[in-house]
């Protein structure tokens, strides 16, 4: 099921758990955000995802966190 996530300056989960799983990311926004498996790491340690890019992991494993420079931004996730 696709899910629509605000990311702002503070890391949102979108997903967690040991058992791999497919992790897709749409950035439906205008801005960079980017992607961590640990909350407490600054923005410029996290994997950037452009405006408009997706991102496709078929084996994550663990916690994911997205978080961006600015609030409000409009990303597409799926966690199947």
């Amino acid at each position: 099921m696709i899910k629509k996530v605000v990311v702002g300056t503070t890391p949102v989960k979108i997903a967690e758990g040991s058992n791999p799983k497919t992790l897709i990311i749409y950035n439906n926004s205008s801005s960079i955000i980017y992607l961590t498996s640990d909350a407490s790491k600054p923005v410029s340690e996290g994997i950037p995802i452009d405006a408009g890019a997706s991102y496709v992991n078929d084996y994550a494993k663990g916690d994911y966190y997205l978080l961006a420079e600015s609030s409000g931004l409009d990303v597409r996730v799926e966690v199947n």
